[in-house]
């Protein structure tokens, strides 16, 4: 599980940068 390897806050900022770069691509 990535939680157990990486903070919490690690997964979520990589979560952003993905929701991010998808709604830079859907313009």
């Amino acid at each position: 599980m990535l939680e157990n390897i990486f903070p919490l806050e690690n997964v979520l900022l990589d979560m952003g940068k993905m929701a991010f770069n998808l709604g830079k691509m859907s313009y």
